[in-house]
């Protein structure tokens, strides 16, 4: 069974591996040698874990909390619908988790 890219990215963060992507939709993974073989995961699966960082067709709907920062939100994760701006996402997964500050997984 192959392990949630979310859960892979959580595996990352706490190996000390950082991922980000660039203007040109591609990764930079970088991270102590010792991170090797879970950086090499999350390589092997770029196309998914740049799909997390894509919100171009993330739907726009009336204000409700954000489920991280609990502040007025028009976007919707595209991931699951959930109210969420993009900013909380992106710091939440550079952080590698994706929770809400009540609990609820993002």
């Amino acid at each position: 069974m192959t392990t949630p890219i979310v859960t892979l990215m959580a595996q990352a963060a706490a190996a000390g591996v950082r991922v980000q992507r660039t203007r040109e939709d591609h990764l930079d993974i970088l991270g102590p040698p010792a991170a090797a073989p879970v950086a090499k995961l999350v390589r092997s699966r770029a196309a998914e874990v740049l799909r997390l960082f894509d919100w171009t067709h993330a739907a726009v709907t009336a204000p409700a909390p954000c489920l991280l920062c609990e502040k007025p939100a028009i976007l919707r994760d595209p991931a699951n619908s959930k109210p969420c701006h993009k900013v909380c996402a992106d710091a939440t997964l550079y952080a590698g988790h994706r929770r809400s500050r009540k609990g609820a997984t993002v």
